[in-house]
């Protein structure tokens, strides 16, 4: 697990070139196992920080429609 906030602010944060312009995207960093995962319009509330199978699992589940909300 990350230790602290500074690994994270010292983290090189990506967000998907897909992003649109109204700023709606999250935000992706990585550290030795771990993906951190924040809201990018506000990257200074909570981080999701979660193992790389996790974040994997996550991603797929997303993928298959499991989170649709219509």
């Amino acid at each position: 697990m990350m230790t602290g906030a500074t690994e994270l602010d010292n983290a090189p944060w990506r967000k998907s070139v897909r992003s649109g312009s109204d700023g709606n995207c999250v935000s992706l960093a990585s550290h030795r196992a771990h993906v951190a995962i924040r809201d990018s319009k506000d990257p200074r509330r909570t981080t999701i920080v979660l193992a790389v199978t996790e974040t994997r699992r996550l991603f797929d589940e997303i993928k298959a429609g499991l989170f649709d909300l219509d």
